[in-house]
């Protein structure tokens, strides 16, 4: 999820420069909420989403220590807001919606503040910036007479939807 943008890939992060660089205004409603009711945040981000963009496959990208902590979480009549798996193959749900790991999002606590992201990431496209280079080397393990190959692929991503309501933050305090 990591990327800082020109020369270099920008990842998903990416959205709120994006959405900063195309319109400037808070218009674009990122959930800049800390609350530390986590009932009250959830359902916030869930609906900053549009409702076009829930209904089309919404779904939470988070690291796997904030689900451990989100798994203890209840709702005030005491119901649990973290669904797990009943069907082999199927996803957990968190409020009724698919949860995805993705060990690269940021861990609950540090300076960036983003535990989550919600949406429909179909407005999100990855792209391959250029060719497959295959290169060969002769004198890397020359002592071991081998001869080394290496691949490298450049990939960058964007918001295909430039109107902010795909995809949204979910920040938590970070002490």
């Amino acid at each position: 999820m990591a990327g800082i943008g020109l020369p270099t890939p920008r990842g998903s992060p990416v959205l709120s420069l994006l959405l900063a660089r195309t319109r400037p205004s808070d218009a674009y409603n990122f959930r800049k909420t800390r609350s530390t009711d986590a009932t009250v945040s959830f359902g916030d981000t869930i609906y900053s989403v549009i409702e076009e963009y829930r209904m089309n496959g919404a779904q939470w990208v988070m690291r796997d220590q904030f689900e451990a902590a989100i798994r203890k979480l209840t709702d005030t009549q005491g119901r649990p807001l973290w669904q797990p798996v009943i069907a082999a193959g199927e996803p957990d749900l968190l409020l009724g919606y698919p949860v995805t790991d993705d060990r690269n999002a940021d861990l609950a606590g540090t300076a960036a503040g983003t535990v989550a992201l919600f949406g429909d990431f179909s407005a999100f496209a990855i792209r391959d910036a250029g060719n497959i280079r295959i290169e060969r080397s002769d004198d890397f393990a020359f002592s071991s007479d081998v001869v080394t190959y290496r691949a490298i692929l450049r990939t960058d991503s964007d918001m295909i939807d430039v109107t902010g309501g795909a995809i949204k933050k979910l920040l938590q305090p970070t002490t």
